[in-house]
């Protein structure tokens, strides 16, 4: 994902469309070494784009970089409830209009608008596909039901 980030600002077609940083937080220790093996060979194929990417070996709720944040990307689709409660509430702290797209699991937050869900298959995924949701932070929060879930499956 750090990678297609970097990559995708050329696919843009737009110049304003450029990221200071590309951030990935990994919890697991081999899933970051793999993040810094594939930035090694992006930096040699294109050393502009790597330097934008950043891999953090870390937890995604203790580190602080959700305030700066644009665009958050979070695969969701083994989080159970109190990880989206976790991460629901850490997602308060982004700024107006910042996109929070998840994989299999969507936000439902007074703070969000669901803006787009997307059926996607993977490479992992075999014959199944995968829901992409993208929700878009308001600046107030909307009007939410007395007892809103926190997070919804999409079904394939």
């Amino acid at each position: 994902a750090l990678v297609a980030a970097a990559l995708l600002q050329d696919a843009c077609g737009v110049d304003e469309v450029r990221f200071r940083a590309v951030v990935g937080v990994e919890l697991y220790r081999e899933l970051h070494e793999g993040a810094e093996r594939v930035r090694a060979l992006l930096a040699a194929a294109a050393p502009e784009r790597a330097a934008v990417i950043e891999p953090t070996c870390g937890d995604m709720l203790e580190l602080d970089w959700w305030t700066g944040t644009d665009i958050v990307f979070a695969h969701c689709t083994c989080f159970d409830d109190a990880m989206m409660r976790a991460v629901a509430a850490r997602a308060g702290a982004l700024r107006e209009g910042a996109l929070f797209i998840t994989v299999s699991l969507a936000l439902v937050l007074p703070l969000f608008d669901l803006v787009a869900t997307l059926e996607c298959r993977t490479a992992w995924s075999g014959a199944c596909s995968v829901m992409v949701h993208v929700h878009r932070r308001n600046a107030t929060p909307r009007d939410a039901p007395s007892e809103p879930p926190l997070c919804t499956a999409g079904a394939v």
